[in-house]
């Protein structure tokens, strides 16, 4: 690269771009810069999108980006550009909507070609160089770009065009007459029940995620509806993700996804939304379910983000990566060199008896239990896993001193607004169903680090590093924000909780509300706005909106957050009723709309009646805790149903807004909240 094109990314707050900076590749980042000079030089642009801690990324990086004669001939025919998608997943959705659309595949690295003005004409993921994995090469795509560009443009471009035109159509929702009905619910359940593994768990075969807001829509399902099939389906893949190498049984937190049924081999970067959502989940689960594994699962994650990801300011950092460089040489790097063990080493390690327990316990052999993901052949190498179902705690002490000698991968210390409010949710609901007080001061600090760090005159950010809070938040931002402090109202009754929540929901209403939820704001300079609607490894901004008005209804009875959710589900009823296991938080929110519209009023409560109140996971009960009689008045503002002050331990059990005789006994409240 040269001095100039090097000097561009050294700039950017992003690591994944600084990255590439020595790369041979002459990188732009997103900017008027790289479109003028495509425009100028009329050359189309090469687009890479990844993310720090992406092994297929770094893979791609070292055998092209950082190769002369890709570098040079990329340089000479294109002008490059790179982005962080978790810095804009504007840009990141946009063109992995149009790779998924052409190619039936998606995933990272993302590569796109476009014309001058940003218009995608070809595009996939990882291309390897050279050619193998019965794959053309990247070097040969690059060519035949090069020469369909020289040759025939103007049809190459009045076709991506065209495209492009009817992808925008598409993103116009088809919106519906009516809140979608109860048939959808039982129509997602009915598909992912075919799909479900019933002997590993998880659904499909290979690769599995671990999809929490899959996972939290059957949870809501199946405790809402009392359904012991769904409950099943959750509570095996929650067993078998938690037993799995999918988890870091020696410091905790979760890798990204498993390379096969087993949940054994994953890929190795542990991002921090994985580790917020599965915390909920796992603190859910053990609050309806009291399984000590489920426990242990979210405590351990939440160990290892206060180890590892939180920074001084309050915020957590946003991955760790697969990759690392392997102990013993001087600079080569593997995915998982960190975690995965050999026979011989753990022999250095561990006693004779201590390696016996090892291997019954943790499925070590003398072979090695991994496999390649690509070539499927044992590896030599073992990863840990809960072979007994149980963990082996004594070894774990000296296995964890042996493997922090080895390098640590690398973390990428960037702090996004929508992961940060999704492990405030995490504490929030640790505190909630594991009663562990000290979580609850964590979550309040992430939201102080966000109101103090990441809002610049007012504005929410995105994306925080180096001392600065750069890029305007997104709708996705505003949805988590939102989701936060709701849940941190319910928790504790916190007036203070409900007035952010209540502020941030209006801005995001501002900014990115038009029959439904635009991703992105109305001065957005890419090809259209889109409305995401599919839930991936984290939900949309509609789908945790639903989920939030739905919310502020049943606290409040305020009428103008239920016209807001019916809009939006009559938005998005024709694309929930075709797919509907894609909409995961919409259908979560369905449960919730199609459940008992109950509510809770706890007046003057102690710690005791509290606790009642928080421990069990009820998703259908919604909670408003009354501490003091100046709270009741500040709510009274607010919620139209609050009943008279009582100084002593008053409960309220309510039914679409109208309440029963005050309960002040503890024993019949537990007898009339029920199991």
């Amino acid at each position: 690269m040269s001095e100039v094109g090097a000097s561009r990314l050294l700039r950017e707050k992003s690591p994944y771009l600084q990255q590439h900076a020595d790369n041979v590749v002459d990188w732009y980042p997103w900017g008027e810069e790289a479109f003028e000079k495509a425009k100028s030089e009329e050359k189309p642009i090469f687009l890479s999108i990844g993310y720090s801690t992406c092994h297929w990324c770094h893979v791609m990086e070292r055998e092209s980006f950082m190769d002369r004669e890709v570098g040079e001939y990329l340089n000479a025919h294109f002008v490059s550009i790179k982005v962080d998608r978790e810095t804009r997943p504007d840009v990141d959705d946009l063109y992995l909507n149009f790779v998924q659309r052409t190619t039936g595949q998606s995933g990272w690295p993302l590569t796109v070609f476009l014309t001058p003005d940003g218009t995608p004409f070809l595009g996939g993921t990882y291309f390897p160089h050279p050619p193998r994995f019965g794959r053309a090469g990247f070097l040969q795509i690059l060519e035949r770009v090069n020469q369909a560009w020289t040759g025939d443009r103007e049809a190459l471009i009045q076709d991506a065009k065209s495209l492009i035109e009817e992808l925008a159509q598409e993103n116009e929702l088809q919106k519906s007459d009516k809140v979608p009905g109860r048939a959808v619910l039982q129509a997602a359940v009915g598909r992912l029940g075919e799909q479900y593994d019933d002997k590993h768990g998880g659904f499909g075969s290979s690769p599995k995620f671990p999809s929490p807001p899959t996972l939290d829509f059957l949870l809501r399902y199946a405790r809402t509806e009392n359904d012991p099939q769904v409950e099943e389906m959750v509570m095996r893949t929650l067993r078998a993700i938690a037993e799995g190498g999918i988890r870091d049984h020696l410091e905790g937190g979760f890798h990204r996804y498993s390379t096969d049924r087993m949940w054994l081999v994953p890929h190795f970067e542990k991002m921090l939304y994985d580790q917020s959502q599965l915390v909920s989940l796992y603190s859910k689960a053990y609050a309806w379910k009291k399984e000590p594994l489920y426990r242990e699962a979210a405590v351990s994650t939440l160990d290892y983000l206060e180890k590892r990801m939180k920074s001084p300011l309050g915020g957590f950092y946003s991955a760790e990566d697969a990759d690392s460089v392997v102990p013993g040489s001087q600079d080569e790097h593997a995915e998982g060199a960190f975690y995965v063990w050999r026979t011989e080493e753990l022999r250095s390690v561990l006693t004779a008896e201590e390696l016996q327990t090892a291997k019954r316990s943790f499925g070590v052999t003398e072979e090695g239990n991994a496999r390649g993901d690509v070539s499927g052949e044992l590896t030599g190498e073992n990863v840990l896993f809960l072979a007994q179902g149980e963990l082996p705690e004594e070894l774990v002490p000296k296995l964890l001193e042996a493997r922090n000698k080895r390098p640590r991968p690398a973390r990428d210390d960037k702090i996004l607004t929508e992961w940060n409010a999704l492990l405030a949710v995490a504490y929030f609901d640790a505190f909630r169903y594991l009663g562990e007080s000290e979580y609850l001061s964590t979550g309040r600090g992430i939201l102080q680090f966000i109101e103090e760090r990441m809002v610049v005159e007012g504005e929410l950010r995105r994306s925080f590093l180096e001392g600065s809070a750069q890029v305007p938040a997104f709708a996705v931002d505003h949805a988590q924000l939102v989701g936060a402090y709701l849940t941190l109202f319910e928790c504790t009754g916190e007036v203070k909780a409900l007035e952010r929540a209540r502020h941030w929901q209006s801005i995001m209403d501002e900014l990115f509300w038009e029959e439904g939820y635009f991703d992105t704001r109305s001065e957005s300079a890419l090809l259209y706005r889109r409305k995401s609607l599919f839930d991936g490894a984290t939900p949309t901004a509609g789908s945790q909106a639903a989920l939030n008005l739905l919310l502020f209804y049943e606290l409040t009875g305020e009428e103008r957050y239920l016209d807001r959710y019916e809009s939006l589900m009559k938005s998005v009823g024709s694309a929930v009723e075709t797919s509907p296991t894609a909409l995961s938080g919409v259908l979560a929110s369905l449960v919730q709309w199609y459940g008992s519209h109950r509510s809770a009023i706890l007046i003057s409560g102690t710690e005791e009646w509290k606790e009642l109140l928080l421990r069990d996971y009820r998703p259908s009960l919604a909670l408003l805790l009354v501490g003091t009689e100046s709270d009741r008045g500040s709510l009274e503002e607010w919620v139209s149903f609050l009943p008279d002050w009582s100084s002593e331990p008053t409960l309220y059990l309510c039914q679409d807004f109208v309440c029963e005789l005050p309960i002040r006994d503890l024993k019949d409240a537990k007898e009339q909240l029920g199991p």
